[in-house]
Formats: C-alpha cells, structure tokens, sequence
C-alpha cells in the first residue's frame, strides 16, 4: 500500500501546533522589524496598523489568522486528509516567507553595517586631509 503525505505519522493537532506556533513567531518578528521602521505589506493589516498602532494592528492580524487556522483544524473531522492538506501548506507558506523576510532583512541590515563602515574609511580619504587615519 501506498502511503501520501497525508498518511503519515503526523496528526492534525500536531500540525495546529506548528502552525500557530508559526504565528507566534511570525508576529515577533513582525513587531521587531515595524519597531525598526518598515512598513507593512498587506493592505489590509496596513490599515489596521495605521489605525490601531503596531500592538493592536499585530494583534488583529494573528487572531484572524489563528482563527482561520482554527477553522481548518475543525474542517478535519469530517474531511480529515483535505485538512491535513491545507495545514502543511500554510505552514510550508509560512516558513518560505518566514526565511524570505529574514534573509532579506539581514541581507539589508549587512548591507547597511557595510555602507556605515565603509563611510568611516571613504569620507576621511575623500576630504583631502591625510592626517585622518580610519579608526579600527
């Protein structure tokens, strides 16, 4: 016999757990990244935050999302393999867009640690002085 995705030994309630735990990590690094000043993609959690603040606009944007994951979880008693289906892929989702944002982010962040050091040493060699020496 065949086994699928959907027969292995993973169960639906693990598969809850992943994915709000996801969320929860999602919306703390949500919080850490809007606190440094970037801006929101998602029109709609745009609005909320813009209206409500960080906290709350957060807050509204993982409580809907937890209820819809909630909403699945109780799609799995009466369709249990579709169920398991929509919770690997939201999880799967949320972990590529997990790391997408974090490699970007960091790549940003290295970017602008490189172009801060870099100014140390280009500005003083470019205002013609040669008695400045970079500091190390």
């Amino acid at each position: 016999m065949r086994r699928g995705i959907c027969d292995s030994m993973i169960n639906l309630r693990d598969l809850l757990i992943l994915n709000l735990t996801l969320q929860v990590f999602d919306g703390l690094f949500s919080y850490q990244v809007f606190s440094l000043g970037a801006a929101e993609a998602n029109p709609f959690v745009s609005a909320a935050i813009s209206n409500w603040g960080v906290l709350y606009g957060l807050l509204y944007k993982k409580i809907l999302a937890c209820a819809l994951l909630l909403l699945i979880f109780a799609l799995g008693f009466r369709h249990p393999s579709l169920a398991k289906r929509a919770l690997i892929l939201t999880a799967s989702v949320y972990t590529s867009v997990a790391v997408a944002s974090l490699w970007e982010f960091c790549d940003k962040e290295s970017l602008r640690q490189w172009r801060s050091r870099a100014s140390k040493f280009v500005f003083p060699m470019m205002s013609g002085s040669r008695h400045m020496q970079p500091s190390r």
